[in-house]
C-alpha cells in the first residue's frame, strides 16, 4: 500500500471539471468535421468500409462526450469508486447506470475495432455474389453477438455492489489519512462498484480474450493476402490498398498508444493500492481524448480527408496567415490545385 497525498491543483475537482469541459470545446467540432468526411468525401476505393469507420467514429465520439460533459467521473483509485460531477448527476440518473454506460462503451468501442478491420478483411477476401451474401449473414450475426457482449460483458460486476457506508469504511480502513474521505460519507453521488474487484477484472479479461486475438488475426491475414496477392492485379493497386491498410492501423493504433500510460497506471494502482489523486484524475482526462485523437489521427492518416481538410483551411478567408504561408510554398499548392480541378470535372 502506497498513498501519495498530493495537494496541487490537478487532483481538485475543479481541475477535473474545467479540463472536461475544454475537451468538450474543441472534440465537438473537429468530431463533427470527421463525420462529415467520413460521410461525404470518402472516394470509391474506400466505400467498403465507409459503414465501420463511421460506427467506430460515433461509438468513440460518444464514449468522449460521454466521460468529459455528461459524467465527468472522479475517480478514487485504488478502489473502483468516485463520483460523477458531469450533467447526468443533475438530470438525477442513477450512479450506478452512469458507471455501467461508461463501462459498456469502452466495450463497444472495441468491439468497432474489431468490426472494422473483420470488414476490411472480408473485402479483401470476397470473391463472388453468393458467397459475400452468405458471409454477410454470418458476420452481420457475429457482430451482433459481439456488439452485445461489448455492451453486457461487465454486468456480473454489478451483482455484489456494497453499501455506501461499507465502502467508505473499508478505505478508511486501509488509507486513514484518506483527504476528504469523511465528506464521502454525506455525497449521495459517491459510488463503489466492489469491494472485492476479482469479477469485474475476470469479465475485463475474458473481453480482452475476445478482442485481442481478432483484431491481431485480421491485421496479419489482411497484409498476408495483400503480399500473397502483390503480382494479381496492377503495382497501383496493389500500393493502394497497402497505403489504406497501413492507414486504418494508424487510425486505430496511436490512439491506443495514447491511452497505454493511463491504462498501466490504472492496472498499477489496483494491484499494488497505490493512491495518488493527481495521476487519477490526469488517467481519466486522458481516457476521454481518445475519440478526440483519433479524429485526428483520421484527418491526417487518409490522403482523401487531409486533402480536404487542408482545402477547407486554405479557402477560409480569416486564415490569412495560412494561407500566405501556402503562397509562399508553391509545391504546396500544387497538388491542392489538382486536387481541385480533379473535384470540378467529377461535379
Amino acid at each position: 500500500m502506497i498513498c501519495e497525498f498530493i495537494n496541487n491543483i490537478i487532483a481538485t475537482e475543479t481541475f477535473c471539471i474545467y479540463t472536461f469541459h475544454i475537451l468538450t470545446f474543441f472534440e465537438i467540432p473537429i468530431n463533427t468535421f470527421v463525420a462529415y468526411c467520413i460521410i461525404f468525401k470518402t472516394p470509391k476505393h474506400m466505400l467498403s468500409v465507409r459503414p465501420s469507420m463511421l460506427i467506430l467514429h460515433v461509438t468513440s465520439t460518444i464514449l468522449d462526450l460521454y466521460l468529459s460533459l455528461l459524467t465527468c467521473p472522479f475517480l478514487l483509485l485504488p478502489y473502483p469508486a468516485g463520483y460523477p460531477m458531469g450533467l447526468l448527476r443533475f438530470l438525477n440518473v442513477p450512479v450506478s447506470i452512469q458507471v455501467y454506460l461508461a463501462i459498456s462503451f469502452i466495450g463497444v468501442v472495441s468491439t468497432s475495432q474489431v468490426i472494422l478491420f473483420e470488414n476490411r478483411y472480408n473485402t479483401l477476401r470476397s470473391t463472388n455474389t453468393v458467397d459475400s451474401l452468405n458471409r454477410k449473414i454470418r458476420r452481420y450475426s457475429i457482430a451482433g453477438l459481439q456488439y452485445i457482449w461489448g455492451f453486457t460483458f461487465i454486468i456480473p460486476a454489478f451483482f455484489n455492489i456494497p453499501d455506501k457506508n461499507q465502502a467508505v469504511h473499508a478505505m478508511l480502513e486501509e488509507f486513514p489519512d484518506f483527504p476528504g474521505a469523511h465528506h464521502l460519507f454525506e455525497n449521495p453521488y459517491f459510488f463503489c462498484l466492489t469491494l472485492h474487484p476479482a469479477i469485474a477484472i475476470l469479465a475485463v479479461i475474458v473481453t480482452l480474450f475476445i478482442v485481442v486475438p481478432q483484431l491481431l488475426f485480421y491485421l496479419t491475414a489482411s497484409f498476408r493476402y495483400l503480399i500473397e496477392t502483390k503480382n494479381a492485379g496492377s503495382r497501383r493497386t496493389y500500393e493502394l490498398r497497402m497505403r489504406f491498410m497501413l492507414a486504418l492501423c494508424l487510425q486505430v493504433c496511436i490512439p491506443m498508444i495514447f491511452l497505454a500510460g493511463p491504462a498501466c497506471f490504472v492496472v498499477f494502482s489496483l494491484l499494488t493500492r497505490y493512491y495518488n489523486q493527481g495521476f487519477s484524475n490526469l488517467s481519466m482526462i486522458l481516457f476521454a481524448t481518445h475519440g478526440g485523437i483519433s479524429s485526428i489521427v483520421t484527418l491526417i492518416v487518409h490522403k482523401p480527408y487531409r486533402d480536404f481538410t487542408i482545402q477547407t483551411i486554405f479557402q477560409f478567408k480569416f486564415c490569412p496567415i495560412v494561407r500566405e504561408r501556402l503562397k509562399q510554398h508553391p509545391r504546396m499548392i500544387r497538388p491542392l490545385r489538382n486536387a481541385f480541378k480533379h473535384e470540378n470535372t467529377q461535379n
